[in-house]
């Protein structure tokens, strides 16, 4: 789902030679989704001779990522093969192997970051960076590995930054591909305090409070009761809660907003601001969708304008606790961005969103 067909190739003699598709084909009556539940699928072997798709989508974050699938071969879904470009690649030709494929490509990896940089500065008369032919040689064995088992391949870990070695990453129970947030680390509900009288609350085995007398952190609530950093997990939900697709969404910020998020239909992924950066180096800028809490920025010694202190010194907070304002940012490209203001109100204890509102947009 969500993967767009650029060209199928079938191996020397079969019927239709190249052709264009609406999407990649699927065993009759499978459920397709890349980041869906599901157990890995039993494969049998792949023989010279049946058809091979090759095509370039954004699923994964990169502007131009190459996948490949082998049509009857048992596979359910396409294969992510970590191969891609930040300005543009383009399938030339697919010819299977006895256990895999050789793909040709033509690509483009010197330029613009971002494809539309590359097409203004083409408009202004800039001349267009060099594109190159390059043979890529797979194997399906290594295109499945799933050394932890959790279902996402190594290729795929290795791209969305979790742990290829270990099926649960963030280790709260949950394997990486069922989990909506598979580095989170939290709920944003607010910390325990370590100083007396703050001491936090003793239970017993069940669960049971043993000191009917602690206290939160009074500086981790509001004067309402509501977590102070968890305005941010219930900013996230207001933004996404009716989104569709399930392509991995990207939370960019400190350690502080590495929360388990819930409400966005495929995996949220949090990274450091210098994570998304290395991220969108490596793929490009037009690939990924990158959430962010509005931050202070200053210049840095490097000349470039980077984010500091804390989302919450942004966050307006009412007198009485009980409501809040947050400001975020999706970023998808150059030109290609968007400014919400999510409004919540703190009931009993727990942030809720009332309204959303698109505040600008490039």
């Amino acid at each position: 789902d969500g993967l767009e067909d650029r060209q199928l190739a079938l191996s020397p003699g079969a019927p239709g030679g190249s052709r264009g598709v609406e999407g990649a084909a699927a065993a009759p009556g499978a459920e397709q989704h890349v980041f869906g539940p599901g157990p890995p699928q039993e494969v049998g072997p792949i023989h010279v001779g049946l058809a091979v798709v090759a095509f370039v989508a954004y699923a994964v974050a990169g502007t131009s990522d190459l996948w490949l699938r082998a049509e009857a071969s048992g596979d359910l879904l396409p294969m992510f093969t970590g191969e891609t470009s930040t300005y543009g690649l383009t399938v030339v030709a697919v010819e299977p192997t006895r256990d895999g494929a050789v793909v040709t490509v033509s690509r483009v990896d010197e330029g613009p970051i971002c494809a539309i940089c590359g097409m203004m500065g083409a408009m202004s008369g800039e001349p267009p960076p060099p594109e190159v032919e390059q043979k890529l040689i797979f194997t399906w064995a290594a295109l499945r590995k799933d050394a932890d088992g959790d279902g996402w391949t190594d290729l795929l870990e290795a791209r969305l930054r979790t742990d290829p070695a270990k099926a649960d990453t963030d280790g709260d129970g949950l394997a990486d591909a069922l989990d909506p947030a598979p580095r989170g680390s939290g709920s944003g509900d607010p910390p325990l305090c370590a100083t007396p009288p703050y001491t936090g609350c003793l239970v017993d085995e069940t669960g049971r409070r043993l000191d009917d007398g602690c206290r939160l952190c009074p500086e981790a609530v509001t004067a309402a009761g509501c977590s102070r950093l968890g305005v941010l997990h219930a900013a996230f939900f207001g933004n996404f809660a009716f989104a569709s697709g399930d392509e991995p969404l990207f939370v960019e910020g400190p350690a502080e907003v590495n929360l388990q998020y819930e409400g966005y239909p495929g995996p949220v992924v949090w990274l450091t601001e210098a994570e998304a950066d290395e991220l969108q180096r490596e793929v490009g800028l037009d690939g990924a969708t990158y959430f962010s809490f509005d931050q202070r920025r200053e210049e840095g010694p490097d000349g470039e304008y980077h984010s500091v202190g804390s989302p919450l010194e942004q966050v307006e907070f009412s007198e009485d606790g009980a409501r809040a304002t947050v400001n975020v940012t999706e970023f998808r490209g150059r030109l290609n961005a968007v400014g919400h203001r999510i409004e919540l109100r703190c009931l009993e204890g727990k942030w809720y969103p009332l309204t959303l509102e698109m505040t600008w947009i490039s």
